[in-house]
């Protein structure tokens, strides 16, 4: 944790509480060696995360492109100075 601590300019109570966070959730692995606490990610929930958040980036993408083409062909040719179109 003072690894953590550190590098993230953070104090150790903060370090704390964010990776008993992560580890309720089931994000990080925390095996004791003695008195040393390693932590590490555990892959399986980033993977349904990476899933999920492909899964909604595909969705959305689709409907905001036919928004773009749905906006572009409703714009009307601006005017120059002279009127001419």
């Amino acid at each position: 944790m003072g690894e953590l601590c550190e590098r993230f300019e953070i104090s150790q109570p903060a370090i704390a509480r964010h990776l008993r966070s992560l580890r309720d959730g089931g994000l990080v692995a925390s095996p004791t060696d003695a008195q040393r606490r390693i932590y590490s990610l555990t892959p399986k929930p980033l993977h349904e995360i990476e899933l999920w958040l492909d899964r909604n980036q595909k969705f959305w993408q689709k409907r905001l492109d036919a928004l773009d083409t749905l906006l572009v062909s409703r714009q009307k040719p601006r005017k120059t100075r002279r009127g001419k179109k």
